[in-house]
């Protein structure tokens, strides 16, 4: 039983093999090294994708990926690179001018709370879709339907003024 768990084990970590192997050769070393600096990771995670490909038959050029990460950080150290970045949940890179910080933060939260504000609408959304369901399964006579109505009334109000801080937060997002 050991045996065929450890033929198991060592199988499935060949695969993982595989998959890095398959992974690195697919990579675009410029297009990495940019989609981490504009996610806001140091120089530092490059070493950690090189590594990562090293042993591999097609490992990364270091000075593609940095040629890569250069471009990334000139686009992430703007306030439209930082609204992007606090929008899909990325930090802001420690690497920005400091001249150009207190903006460039300023953007970047703007961009974290338009990201807070979709996914809260994305769950209130799921909670009508799911009121609407029931309202419609209940029969007309039904008391509980009132209750549902006004909660689905208040969904809509809290929505519409979501949609509308959402709208304002991308218009004046820089």
């Amino acid at each position: 039983m050991r045996l065929l768990f450890a033929l198991c084990l060592m199988a499935g970590l060949g695969g993982c093999a595989e998959l890095t192997e398959f992974s690195c050769a697919q990579t675009d070393a410029q297009a990495l090294g940019e989609r981490l600096a504009r996610r806001g990771q140091p120089e530092a995670a490059l070493a950690q994708e090189a590594a990562r490909c090293a042993a591999t038959p097609t490992p990364l050029r270091s000075d593609l990926l940095a040629a890569g990460h250069a471009r990334g950080r000139a686009i992430h150290c703007t306030p439209e690179g930082a609204f992007e970045a606090g929008h899909g949940g990325h930090r802001l890179g420690a690497f920005c001018p400091a001249e150009a910080r207190p903006a460039l933060q300023a953007a970047h939260r703007r961009g974290v709370l338009l990201g807070e504000i979709e996914s809260e609408i994305r769950s209130l959304r799921n909670e009508r879709f799911h009121l609407v369901a029931e309202l419609q399964s209940l029969a007309k006579e039904d008391p509980r339907r009132g209750v549902l109505r006004h909660r689905l009334w208040q969904l809509d109000r809290r929505l519409d003024r979501l949609d509308s801080r959402r709208f304002l937060l991308r218009a004046g997002a820089f």
